[in-house]
């Protein structure tokens, strides 16, 4: 397996919820070959909760069989939210891992939190949001705006 050979490894652990609204962590691989980053995502695991426990047990579950050999090769998790419970019961077995927070979902709670203390902003981002959602759910109006613009919408996603 190519992450035996790098010497530090790092993962991304992120919630996500999928479409039958099951919730779901995802988990990637950060490593470097040679002098390069690589990236791999690993897969998807259903937790049994959404407490530290349950969590920190679904992510060593997977990282644990990859790094046993080397737990110090772990030097960073990437994850989205602040849990410092998780942090510190991934420290007892990865003694070296430094944890970083995803400042794209920190970004996005912050801006969330600031425009809905507004409601003409409030309403601005509603009607905006459903500008895709609006000629995604007719195909004539999907040819009508690539006609004129050239191109469609890229799809809405939800963010946490």
């Amino acid at each position: 397996m190519e992450i035996n050979n790098s010497d530090f490894v790092a993962i991304i652990v992120d919630e996500t919820t999928d479409v039958a609204n099951t919730f779901q962590l995802a988990l990637i691989f950060r490593y470097e070959i040679n002098g390069k980053p690589v990236e791999r995502f690993w897969g998807y695991s259903n937790p049994e909760g959404h407490n530290a426990e349950s969590l920190t047990e679904t992510i060593l579950k997977q990282i644990n069989p990859i790094l046993e050999k080397k737990p110090s090769k772990l030097s960073a998790a990437v994850m989205s939210g602040q849990n410092s419970r998780v942090n510190v019961r991934v420290r007892e077995t990865h003694p070296f891992a430094n944890f970083i927070h995803c400042y794209a979902h920190q970004l996005n709670l912050i801006i969330t939190q600031a425009t809905s203390q507004n409601n003409h902003i409030k309403i601005f981002f509603s009607n905006l949001s459903e500008i895709p959602v609006f000629f995604s759910n007719s195909p004539q109006r999907v040819t009508v705006l690539d006609d004129i613009v050239g191109s469609g919408l890229p799809t809405a996603v939800q963010t946490r």
